[in-house]
């Protein structure tokens, strides 16, 4: 019983020792050294979103220059609203824990909705500021930015609180617009 015992201790601490082994085996990783370093267009601050404009940056990649344009640009559509309706997302929550509303739960889904609706809207007051186009080998890469002025997006969202079939929101456009402000001082 010890002879069988002592040879399975003893496989059992060759196996870990295999494994063990084989972990120190892997394979190292690529050096700096033969790195090269690259450098993206537009990422300085002023490219940037900040209290008077949303910003977004988009490249794009195609053997076809127009059509890397395209996908820069939808891109940096993409960026742009996705950043658009994160800050009307946190102005919308602040906006109604402020506010007294009985079901803060229905009043919430259909601002969401209406966030979206605007958000979408105000896309479309946007302006293509700068962009560069790189060639290496068969393909080209384009890099774009896109810039939406707040006032552009607050104005939709007060026009949008106007209409008609948002009234059961019951939004003070003048509350909702002083919390926005606030928010985009945060990127000043």
């Amino acid at each position: 019983m010890r002879t069988i015992m002592r040879t399975l201790v003893l496989g059992m601490s060759v196996i870990v020792l295999i494994g063990l082994n084989a972990c120190n085996t892997a394979k190292p990783i690529a050096k700096v050294e033969n790195s090269t370093a690259v450098e993206v267009p537009f990422t300085e601050r002023k490219f940037k979103t900040d209290d008077k404009f949303f910003r977004a940056t988009g490249p794009g990649t195609s053997p076809d220059i127009g059509a890397a344009k395209r996908i820069a640009i939808f891109t940096a559509k993409a960026n742009l609203l996705t950043f658009v309706n994160s800050i009307s997302n946190t102005v919308s929550d602040q906006y109604m824990d402020q506010s007294n509303f009985t079901d803060k739960k229905e009043y919430k889904s259909k601002f969401e909705e209406f966030t979206r609706t605007v958000s979408k809207r105000s896309i479309s007051n946007l302006y293509l500021t700068h962009e560069k186009t790189f060639k290496s080998g068969n393909e080209y890469t384009t890099y774009v930015v896109l810039e939406v002025s707040k006032e552009d997006v607050i104005n939709g969202f007060k026009s949008a609180i106007s209409e008609e079939r948002l009234t059961s929101l019951k939004v003070d456009k003048e509350r909702f617009e002083n919390i926005f402000n606030q928010e985009m001082k945060k990127y000043e």
